[in-house]
């Protein structure tokens, strides 16, 4: 076996097995919210039944409206969620770099947003993996068929390593290809087993290893792949040797935990939190069934003697009896006087509980009609505005994880592959950017997030400017000369900014200018004509009155 292989699948092997304790930790958090993911310990034939240890489905639907809330708030298809700035503000606000950095963006969004891609697809069950078990890996990679292709890997596939600073910059995956899958990605050199395969025609599937980790020796003059600072090797565990190897430019797996313990590598998502609420609604739901059914159907006490076996209770059934038996000697249900009443009120707390560990509450439009601020007239847009941003800002320590874990490394990568293939082809046509300009040289960049989450994190500024415009109105019917200190146009662009309105909504400053001079020159020229006819206005008077003092001399 090839040394390199070797090392590949030992550390696959060691990795996997201490993370033992974590796979049984997600197999039962998956069996409860995540049942088509639930994998991680138990061998499944495709297309078999995965929802059998069920009862309740409410944290299969809240983890749902989880992963739908996060894809809805951060990375919306019909939304503009980020925007590239360079770190020069000054730089910034020149016309051209602002148009380039428009473009830039856009191309940018097409790939999201473009169905070849699958981003949209796979951002979702990226936020289901998120919400569960708390780790989620997207691999980001450059296609023939596609330009960029995302794909969420599942995480029984992955094992992951931190570097000095927490940060996951080394990835292994396992998984199996068809002979013919295998051939499709490698050719020949897929292996000899491959081959063979192949050529007969099996279906047989074969294990193969990709490793990513940061190259430890590396000469950072060549731009080869083989001196790119993360190298990949790919491996074929059949044969226990290496397929290809190259490297990437920057890490081309998103690795995002939602909540993290000192001293772990794997993250923790409201899935374990809610885990003893889940299984306890789901025995709880067991019994609640057990109970009614009991009630429903119950059991019957039968006389040992008396009646013609077996007994028939399906509707219009005859049983026969002897004539002469006792009153009591009849068939009657055996009343068990179950609660099932405190048991629904008890399933009813665990699924509101369940719900608010999932953050449903707070992803949701605020819409109960006995809410105080509804009393008599129904909710105000005002109010749900209000109680949105406030949810969406108890948000933030998950916004702040994500940013710097998910959606800064995608745009990242997404923006470097895109400038390499414009580099390649020289800024000409069918170039994903053009050509920038020369302000950029050497310049820095910077994103700025425009979801809705973050939007609704900015609003606290926006709040501020309200108060000191509403004290500004009192001071001034108090005192009528208190200056007016507040810029208004500096307040109407701030607001615009904060609230992610279109760029195209405002004027220029050059605009607001030229109109200012124009209303200065149309006053200036409304003025000269009114001196003017008051000027001919006195001079005519002045005629009269000569003419009259002539006719009365």
């Amino acid at each position: 076996m090839d040394e390199r292989a070797r090392s590949v699948i030992d550390g696959w092997n060691r990795q996997d097995a201490d993370r033992g304790t974590w796979k049984n930790h997600w197999q039962a958090i998956t069996e409860l919210c995540l049942p088509e993911r639930n994998d991680y310990t138990v061998q499944r034939a495709p297309g078999m039944k995965r929802n059998q240890s069920v009862y309740d489905s409410t944290p299969v639907f809240a983890l749902q409206q989880f992963a739908n809330g996060l894809h809805s708030l951060l990375t919306s298809p019909t939304l503009q969620w980020f925007m590239a700035h360079c770190d020069d503000d000054r730089i910034d606000q020149m016309r051209d770099v602002r148009a380039w950095f428009d473009i830039a963006t856009m191309e940018m969004y097409g790939y999201f947003n473009g169905p070849r891609h699958n981003f949209a697809a796979q951002s979702h069950e990226y936020y289901l993996d998120l919400g569960s078990i708390g780790t989620a890996v997207m691999a980001e990679l450059e296609s023939e068929r596609s330009g960029i292709l995302f794909s969420t890997r599942h995480l029984k596939e992955c094992v992951i390593a931190e570097n000095e600073e927490d940060r996951v910059d080394e990835l292994t995956r396992r998984w199996k290809y068809t002979a013919k899958q295998a051939f499709e990605a490698w050719g020949t050199l897929a292996g000899e087993k491959v081959l063979k395969a192949y050529g007969e025609g099996s279906d047989k599937k074969f294990a193969f290893l990709h490793r990513v980790r940061p190259r430890k020796e590396r000469n950072p003059d060549r731009s080869d792949s083989l001196h790119k600072p993360f190298e990949s090797i790919y491996v074929s565990e059949e044969d226990g040797h290496v397929i290809a190897e190259g490297g990437f430019d920057d890490f081309p797996y998103l690795v995002s935990r939602f909540s993290k313990t000192t001293g772990e590598i794997y993250g923790r998502g409201p899935g374990m939190a809610m885990l003893p609420d889940m299984k306890m609604l789901n025995e709880l739901m067991k019994m609640v069934v057990k109970a009614a059914q009991k009630v429903v159907d119950p059991p019957l006490q039968i006389p040992d003697d008396g009646y013609l076996l077996p007994i028939k209770t399906v509707p219009g059934s005859q049983n026969f009896y002897r004539a002469n038996s006792p009153q009591t000697a009849r068939i009657t249900p055996i009343e068990t006087r179950g609660r099932i009443d405190i048991g629904e009120n008890m399933l009813s707390g665990l699924q509101a509980a369940i719900m608010r560990g999932f953050y449903v509450e707070w992803m949701m439009m605020p819409s109960d009609p006995t809410d105080p601020a509804a009393a008599g007239k129904g909710i105000t847009a005002t109010y749900v505005l209000q109680q949105r941003d406030e949810k969406m800002r108890l948000l933030s320590p998950m916004l702040a994880r994500l940013q710097s874990e998910f959606l800064g490394p995608l745009i990242e990568r997404t923006f470097n592959i895109l400038w390499k293939k414009s580099v390649r082809m020289k800024f000409g046509p069918g170039s994903p950017f053009p050509q920038p300009p020369e302000a950029l040289s050497g310049q820095k960049w910077h994103v700025e997030y425009l979801s809705p989450i973050a939007v609704a994190q900015r609003s606290s500024q926006l709040d501020s400017v309200g108060r000191l415009m509403m004290t500004q109105a009192q001071l001034k019917q108090m005192f009528p000369n208190t200056p007016a200190i507040l810029d208004e146009e500096a307040i109407m662009r701030i607001t615009s900014r904060d609230l992610n309105a279109p760029a195209v909504a405002l004027k220029s400053a050059e605009r607001l200018a030229q109109e200012a001079a124009a209303q200065a020159e149309a006053a200036q020229a409304l003025n000269g004509s009114e001196v003017a006819k008051n000027q001919a206005g006195a001079a005519k008077d002045g005629a009269t009155a000569i003419a009259t003092m002539r006719e009365a001399a």
